[in-house]
């Protein structure tokens, strides 16, 4: 991903993903997103009448901590609003 790759030096100083994944909420990357979009001739999400978009904004911080951190960030905010896998997690608790 292009961005992970911009911004390398610049997100390796974060300790952790809970570190990194509340620099990338300040940044404007759906706006980078919309652009991106635009540019490759797709859909238009825009921003007032995008439903997707928490869940889109949440796979792109995802992806892009797992191209700073590896799999161990990548899974907890990939999966954070995951309903199939809190219902198990309730399922499996509940036992």
């Amino acid at each position: 991903f292009d961005y992970a790759d911009a911004h390398r030096a610049q997100m390796n100083q974060f300790k952790d993903y809970k570190q990194l994944l509340s620099f990338l909420k300040k940044q404007p990357l759906w706006k980078k997103f919309e652009n991106y979009i635009t540019k490759k001739d797709s859909i238009k999400c825009k921003t007032e009448e995008c439903n997707s978009k928490p869940l889109i904004l949440n796979y792109i911080y995802a992806f892009i901590i797992r191209n700073i951190i590896g799999d161990e960030g990548f899974y907890p905010v990939f999966l954070h609003d995951d309903k199939t896998l809190k219902k198990a997690q309730k399922l499996i608790e509940s036992k």
